[in-house]
């Protein structure tokens, strides 16, 4: 977060259910959001939620803490690119629920109610055409 802010002018903070704090800072650290944000971003996070409260959390981002015009920007790992290099199970953090395809997660999006903006492939390996990281921007 401290790198963002000093590169882009952007005030960053981090939420959580958990109450550990990211980068030291408590303030920056909210377990409750009492504001509106333009952007909020999933980097690798939102394959640690339950399929049932994927829908719902973004409708409530997007009705609730969001403001108008704001978008949500996801990084996240590429499930075909695990199943092309072999890798069935690929869980390095235990409380991975699930990995997303390029077709699952632009259908996430789009069923709640999400304009995508764009989306794609990227990362430093890539095997039969399919790059290791997925990326959305949608509003």
């Amino acid at each position: 977060m401290r790198y963002i802010e000093s590169n882009s002018g952007a005030t960053c903070y981090g939420y959580d259910i958990h109450h550990d704090y990211y980068e030291g800072d408590p303030f920056k650290f909210r377990t409750q959001l009492y504001f509106k944000v333009h952007t909020v971003y999933f980097m690798h996070s939102l394959a640690h939620l339950l399929a049932s409260m994927q829908g719902p959390l973004l409708k409530s981002l997007k009705e609730n803490f969001m403001e108008a015009g704001g978008r949500i920007v996801v990084i996240t790992p590429n499930q075909e690119f695990l199943d092309d290099i072999g890798i069935d199970t690929h869980k390095a953090d235990p409380t991975v629920v699930q990995h997303f395809t390029p077709f699952t997660l632009h259908a996430l999006f789009d069923s709640n109610g999400f304009k995508i903006e764009s989306m794609g492939q990227f990362g430093a390996y890539s095997h039969k055409g399919r790059s290791e990281r997925l990326f959305i921007v949608a509003k």
